[in-house]
């Protein structure tokens, strides 16, 4: 599926926060905490690298969906649920050394256009885990939105 760059995009978008909650039963550890609507027109919609079938990729996106299924709009991005420190390093103490970490609980934004068929996010990540951080990504949360009140 191709996001739906035929359409303009809408001058409306939802700031979505989100927050990451790493003992959280498996596919729940993400959840939706507000929704707010700004207004400002985002960037396009990104497409994923091309790719061969048996070539997953690996990384971090998401997606807004309709009801269908359909992609209105994509963004890749780095993973906002990682978190980087530096360190001084056990055999040189004066060179630091960047270590990515899980924290136990994180706060994130996500911005998305305020279409009026977006449905939910779908976010999608390679493993957290920083042995397979490089592995393939797959679809790890899917957020639904509540439906939009007309009037």
């Amino acid at each position: 599926m191709s996001p739906n760059n035929e359409y303009e995009l809408p001058d409306e978008a939802l700031r979505l926060v989100l927050t990451y909650r790493r003992h959280a039963p498996p596919g729940q550890e993400v959840t939706l905490d507000e929704i707010q609507r700004v207004e400002m027109r985002l960037s396009a919609s990104d497409e994923l690298p091309e790719h061969e079938p048996d070539e997953p990729l690996s990384g971090f996106w998401y997606e807004l969906q309709s009801h269908h299924g359909e992609v209105l709009y994509r963004q890749i991005i780095g993973n906002p649920i990682r978190t980087s420190v530096y360190l001084p390093d056990e055999e040189d103490p004066t060179r630091m050394v960047r270590l990515e970490t899980l924290p136990e609980e994180k706060t994130f934004v996500l911005l998305v256009p305020a279409f009026p068929e977006a449905a939910e996010v779908i976010l999608y990540s390679s493993p957290l885990d920083e042995p397979s951080i490089s592995a393939p990504a797959e679809q790890m949360w899917r957020i639904p939105l509540p439906r939009r009140e007309e009037g």
